[in-house]
């Protein structure tokens, strides 16, 4: 349970709404058959290739084939661990540029595994560079992935479960996305239960400008060179587009909801549209609005501030308005809490000028792209 300025939270893990825990440091000791591999949250004291010491409890009471796992990480919010005789294990030290930070990657897989998953270890590089460039470094010496027979991703301090994907792409993004938990909500420990976008909504745009920045939209649409991914039609949408087409399934059906909503006031389907994607989307255009370089500064700056600490919206906004000189009300007090819309249209050209009105009520910033002289141009307009 937390104690915030807000008072006590008493709240158990729940599938939607997941964590909200006050961060510690844990020593944890784990005693398995001496045959099984483990993966666990934090550095290893005594790694698996080591016997290790009977516990004498346990030598005592004929547990003589068994060996002592121990494993410690400090500030973190919760401890997971997982253990096969099977696990195979990839592993690596990356250095996160700037820093010189090492981190030791490990990927644990079962035996059998399949091909679209032999770059685990280079998603989960690309990941962590990413996000510690656009935010803070990652704090821990060491970051894991297990693959095994699950359904999707959950994330844990430095440890994630991934489940079997059809595509590789899509094993990507869900290495991406659970890593980048980490930072949402790892070091930013914000209150899931009562302010979801935070965590899931501030992850998601992360992982959007993951792929933006590392594929271009021909690059990505050509992963999809597979039948099944032609006949659905992947291989013609960008990465964006997938978020904008999730949103707008309900959007048009005028079923979104606020996000600003507590996680159990949303049905599963509002959840992931809007807490996910919606919100992704909106800080998209904040950062189009701001401007990437800007964004970052006020992000990374945020993160220094805010680490291992709680921060709620209202922190977040009090941060954002008090470091830019931009009119960012739009976001915080429309994009958040209502369910308004934009709906711009060219109303009309002359010469060089562009006349454009919004026919809807949320005055939400932008993004024009339009050439000139066989010139292309793309600017941000609030």
């Amino acid at each position: 349970a937390v104690y915030d300025k807000n008072g006590w939270h008493q709240f158990p893990y729940l599938d939607q709404g997941e964590f909200y825990a006050d961060f510690g440091d844990f020593n944890v000791d784990i005693f398995v058959p001496k045959s099984y591999i483990v993966a666990a949250t934090g550095n290893n004291v005594l790694p698996n290739y080591l016997e290790g010491d009977i516990d004498p409890f346990l030598s005592g009471k004929g547990f003589t084939g068994y060996k002592k796992m121990s494993f410690s990480e400090r500030n973190i919010h919760d401890f997971a661990w997982f253990a096969s005789e099977d696990f195979i294990i990839e592993q690596r030290t990356m250095i996160i540029p700037g820093s010189e930070k090492e981190v030791r990657i490990s990927a644990y897989h079962l035996k059998g595994i399949q091909k679209k998953y032999e770059k685990a270890l280079d998603y989960m590089e690309d990941a962590i560079k990413f996000y510690s460039e656009k935010s803070i470094d990652y704090p821990f010496n060491t970051c894991k992935i297990v693959i095994a027979d699950t359904d999707g991703g959950m994330e844990y301090p430095t440890i994630t479960l991934l489940g079997p994907v059809i595509h590789e792409l899509e094993f990507e993004s869900l290495v991406v996305h659970e890593l980048g938990h980490n930072w949402f909500y790892g070091i930013i420990g914000s209150n899931e239960r009562d302010e979801p976008w935070i965590d899931e909504g501030f992850n998601s745009f992360y992982e959007l400008r993951y792929f933006q920045n590392k594929y271009t939209n021909e690059e990505y649409k050509s992963r999809f060179n597979d039948v099944g991914s032609r006949i659905a039609g992947l291989n013609k949408i960008s990465f964006t587009d997938f978020y904008k087409i999730y949103y707008l399934q309900l959007a048009r059906q005028n079923k979104e909801l606020p996000l600003n909503l507590r996680a159990e006031e949303y049905d599963q389907n509002n959840y992931f549209s809007g807490i996910y994607f919606k919100t992704a989307l909106g800080l998209n255009m904040l950062k189009n609005q701001l401007g990437e370089t800007e964004f970052d500064t006020v992000m990374k700056a945020f993160f220094n501030e805010w680490k291992f600490k709680h921060p709620t919206t209202i922190d977040i906004q009090t941060y954002f308005k008090e470091n830019t000189s931009h009119n960012i009300d739009w976001f915080f007090n429309a994009f958040l809490t209502t369910t308004q819309k934009s709906d711009y249209k060219i109303q009309k050209l002359k010469e060089n000028e562009i006349f454009i009105t919004n026919t809807k009520t949320l005055n939400a910033p932008l993004r024009l792209s339009y050439v000139i002289d066989n010139q292309a141009y793309d600017t941000t307009v609030y």
